[in-house]
């Protein structure tokens, strides 16, 4: 038996209609889920707060003793200046890209954000870098348009 177009095209919508339904509808199990959750976070929170973690226990110990002096913290090696030689170099890799000081110490693996970004600075006052000011604080520095090779 043949159906009429206008049946299978209500079947098909219907269909369309039904699975949409069933979408929702998980993800309305989920919300209720995560609502079931909540007094139990709250009360693994309540817990931690009253009994913090004591890293002595958690955490293995050392059984080696040492001498009172080397309990203390160890000194901090002085700070290393980036080379402005590798950091022309990451720049020129990709040379209309705007690099903040953050990005320059994560890709040369400097540990001083401070002194990345004072070598920006002494590189855009030499005109090595263009110092680009974003909002009230945000510096941005690229190497200068002249500089730049023809993309």
């Amino acid at each position: 038996m043949k159906t009429p177009a206008d049946a299978q095209a209500l079947r098909a919508e219907f269909d369309r209609r039904a699975q949409a339904a069933a979408a929702e509808a998980k993800v309305y199990e989920r919300l209720r889920d995560t609502v079931a959750d909540i007094p139990r976070l709250g009360q693994l929170w309540d817990e931690l707060v009253a009994n913090p973690v004591d890293f002595a226990i958690v955490l293995p110990s050392d059984p080696t003793p040492r001498p009172p002096s080397a309990t203390a913290d160890p000194p901090m090696p002085p700070e290393q200046r980036p080379d402005t030689g590798t950091i022309l170099a990451l720049m020129g890799q990709a040379p209309q890209r705007l690099w903040s000081a953050e990005d320059v110490r994560v890709a040369l693996g400097a540990a001083s954000r401070r002194s990345v970004r004072q070598v920006l600075r002494d590189m855009a006052g030499q005109g090595l870098l263009e110092e680009i000011q974003r909002k009230a604080r945000h510096v941005l520095f690229r190497i200068p348009s002249a500089t730049r090779p023809p993309t």
